[in-house]
């Protein structure tokens, strides 16, 4: 029997308060999550380096991380260095990973080296690690950070007088298009007390992102490595490129011997991954720590650091040179 038709609008009118109520919940429960910010040692990212590491976003659930795991979105992953001198500051390195696990794996691993040697590092992710936030949105949430008068562990710690970009694959495209466009890192830059682009690191940078590289401001150096077997990289084109820009650019392009567009993220049965560290490492000591051996390692071509069984191709314009 159909009940009266009062009693069904009744009922509907009540199921719908349920349904609203239940989705007011789960969105603030979102809403509450997804600004949450954590400030502790998470031993899974650490490894055990002497470092701190903290993290704000949300939590994409599975399927969205590789194998099911949950993955960091909409937010970032910082790296501090531990030190016994509250006042000690740190060069700062801002890293774009690119898209998917691969460059979710190159992020982490890179920022654990390098927070292991002394520099704060930021991670920047984005959507369920299909994508990344780019180094401008960084660069915004700190200033906010500092403008607003809560900053966090890296706030406090980074020097941003030496500041340097890393990225790599479609992040590496996104370090240089920051790099190159001045009402991204200029502007922001302005909102962060002290603030100076040192440098800037780009592997397995597409070659379709090659098309910023004019736009970079011909005193900012730059590193580009890529792998000699990498069919998305810039290969020869990159070379000829840089070629025609010598006598104004600050570059420096590296190709590694036998590496494909994964090289960064390869350790074995050759360790690429070593090879592209070591010499990326040496390049920023150089550029942000002022460490004139390693610059002079670079000017002078010093086999030990740059070794030709590694590297196929070697580099500079005239202005790194100087």
């Amino acid at each position: 029997m159909a009940l009266p038709l009062p009693a069904v609008r009744m009922g509907t009118m009540i199921h719908l308060k349920v349904l609203r109520r239940a989705a007011a919940l789960a969105l603030t429960g979102i809403i509450a999550f997804s600004a949450t910010a954590h400030a502790a040692d998470y031993p899974s990212y650490s490894g055990g380096g002497n470092y701190s590491v903290a993290e704000y976003g949300e939590w994409a659930p599975p399927p969205f991380g590789p194998g099911g795991v949950p993955v960091l979105q909409f937010g970032h992953r910082d790296y501090v260095p531990r030190s016994s001198n509250p006042d000690q500051k740190f060069p700062f390195v801002l890293m774009t990973a690119g898209v998917g696990g691969d460059g979710r794996f190159f992020g982490e691993t890179y920022a654990k080296k390098l927070a292991s040697r002394g520099y704060a590092v930021r991670i920047g992710y984005g959507a369920a690690n299909l994508t990344f936030a780019t180094p401008e949105a960084h660069l915004s949430s700190i200033g906010l950070e500092i403008t607003q008068g809560r900053p966090g562990p890296l706030t406090q710690k980074a020097d941003f007088s030496r500041s340097a970009l890393v990225g790599y694959s479609a992040g590496a495209g996104a370090s240089l298009w920051a790099s190159a466009t001045q009402g991204g890192v200029g502007v922001l830059g302005a909102k962060i007390p002290g603030f100076r682009l040192a440098g800037a690191v780009n592997m397995g940078l597409p070659a379709n992102y090659y098309a910023a590289e004019p736009l970079v401001p011909d005193n900012l150096p730059v590193l580009i490595m890529y792998g000699e077997n990498d069919p998305y990289g810039l290969g020869g084109v990159s070379h000829q490129a840089m070629h025609a820009l010598a006598e104004h650019k600050h570059q420096t392009i590296v190709g590694v011997r036998g590496a494909d567009h994964l090289g960064p993220v390869t350790t074995g049965p050759v360790d690429y991954q070593g090879r592209y560290f070591t010499l990326m490492t040496a390049w920023l000591d150089g550029q942000l720590r002022g460490d004139q051996g390693a610059r002079e390692g670079f000017r002078v071509r010093d086999r030990g650091l740059v070794r030709p069984d590694y590297y196929t191709v070697y580099d500079q314009t005239a202005r790194a040179r100087r």
